[in-house]
């Protein structure tokens, strides 16, 4: 079980710059991303949050300079969320931020 409530999330999206990927595996986290990010003083569209059923629609045709992945993002999303992990790497030519 991954560790919560002790500001990983907050501190991954601090790391990604603007125009960054963030993935999540539902709406829920999504929102909440956002308001981590207006607390952190930044425009809650400056990161694109993706879900794990919105990703691959959402990167057809971009190129992902850098991107992350929640870090309870697999404990939540399962197997499904696979394809999603999959094609943002694929769409940046890299693993995600934390991995690195």
């Amino acid at each position: 079980m991954s560790q919560r409530g002790i500001g990983r999330t907050t501190r991954q999206l601090e790391r990604l710059p603007d125009g960054g990927f963030f993935l999540v595996p539902n709406h829920c986290i999504r929102r909440h991303c956002e308001g981590l990010l207006r607390d952190l003083g930044r425009d809650p569209r400056s990161i694109n949050i993706v879900t794990a059923d919105l990703a691959e629609r959402g990167i057809w045709g971009v190129r992902v300079k850098a991107w992350d992945v929640d870090h309870a993002y697999f404990e939540v999303a399962g197997r499904r969320g696979q394809r999603a992990f999959d094609c943002l790497g694929m769409a940046a030519g890299k693993g995600p931020l934390s991995h690195e």
